[in-house]
């Protein structure tokens, strides 16, 4: 698959963070990338059509990012998708416990150029890219 083909879903409560992470995706040739500010709108999205990649945050107005994984996981709607946990939480405790409960990688906020190795690296073990 191109990387402007690969189709992304960014959910983060804070507009201009979702607002930021679109824009440093689309600088290095993303093109299909769906917003939403919490998980309903998520689940919305992901009814509709599948996604390759997910960029979450943890902490949501209405739930949290590892609820809208284990509903992902539950309705079988992972199948080739690529989670990612976009956070500012650090502690070693919610690292493993995003890992264990199998988010493909873990990405502090805020989100930068240095951090797209991560998601090319996901992307690729996927085999997506």
């Amino acid at each position: 698959m191109d990387q402007s083909e690969v189709r992304i879903l960014v959910v983060d409560d804070v507009q201009a963070m979702r607002t930021q992470v679109a824009d440093l995706l689309l600088s290095v040739g993303f093109k299909s990338i769906q917003l939403a500010s919490n998980i309903q709108e998520a689940k919305q999205h992901l009814s509709k059509s599948p996604y390759q990649l997910i960029l979450c945050d943890w902490h949501l107005n209405q739930g949290d990012g590892p609820e809208l994984l284990d509903h992902i996981q539950k309705e079988r709607l992972d199948s080739g998708c690529a989670f990612i946990m976009l956070t500012a939480e650090a502690t070693k405790e919610l690292v493993l416990q995003a890992l264990k409960s199998g988010v493909d990688d873990y990405i502090l906020k805020p989100m930068n150029q240095a951090n797209l190795s991560k998601i090319y690296k996901v992307l690729l073990r996927k085999q997506i890219l």
